[in-house]
């Protein structure tokens, strides 16, 4: 790993010089596989897009997603960063156990809450789960939002497998997971039923959480509820 990668700030106003950087050094690795016949999952690839948006828009990737994603959706509750950070209270708080077996609280704007600004395409984008939902319902309905064509090439693996740009496809439907060590979530879409579903604790240790979060996700396409609130965490030992 590229030193100046490791040295990146934790939080920026600004990262698109930090972003250049990332996507610097990403593309001067060497290709995993043939060119446009095999893919492989990287993070990087969210920020050389966003960079590649900066340079060719002049604006942070946090702006153009307000502008272009999260106003014409509604979506009035995203922001960048952890939950909390910008909003007014009553947001859990993430946890993450690194070092050792106890579950440590990460509050915002304490210590590392969050991944650097610089890798925020990545997954440093938080909302409420209706909003959330109100994203996935764009997806799910392909609404006017996008153009039909860009929908199809949105949820169509480009070189076969099954990763579109951004969705792994299962069972006909549209799904994704992520964490950044402090929470988990899921997403799911499901064009066919036209179901949209998001489940999510602030507990990042997918070992653990994953077969929970996933079992409320199903639940919640089953019983044809729109979303699933974040489990809470009863223990929080430092």
């Amino acid at each position: 790993m590229d030193l100046g990668i490791l040295g990146l700030p934790l939080i920026e106003t600004d990262a698109r010089d930090s972003r250049r950087v990332v996507a610097r050094y990403a593309l001067r690795q060497e290709p995993v596989g043939p060119r446009e016949q095999s893919f492989e999952y990287s993070q990087s690839g969210y920020v050389i897009a966003a960079a590649m948006l900066e340079a060719k828009l002049g604006a942070p990737w946090e702006e153009l997603m307000r502008t272009h994603v999260f106003e014409p959706l509604g979506m009035h509750s995203a922001g960048f960063g952890p939950p909390g950070l910008s909003d007014e209270g009553g947001q859990p708080v993430g946890h993450a156990s690194w070092f050792t077996q106890s579950l440590t609280p990460h509050p915002p704007g304490e210590g590392i809450a969050d991944i650097p600004s610089a890798w925020a395409p990545a997954g440093s984008t938080h909302a409420s789960l209706p909003d959330l939902i109100a994203y996935l319902n764009a997806h799910r309905d392909k609404s006017e939002f996008l153009k039909q064509e860009t929908w199809a090439l949105m949820h169509a693996p480009p070189f076969g497998g099954d990763y579109a740009l951004g969705w792994y496809l299962r069972n006909g439907g549209l799904w994704h997971n992520g964490t950044n060590s402090m929470w988990y979530a899921e997403v799911l879409v499901d064009t066919v039923a036209k179901k949209s579903a998001a489940a999510a604790c602030n507990d990042g240790r997918m070992e653990t959480v994953t077969p929970i979060v996933h079992a409320a996700l199903m639940s919640a396409v089953r019983q044809d509820e729109l979303y699933v609130e974040p489990v809470e965490l009863t223990q929080t030992a430092g």
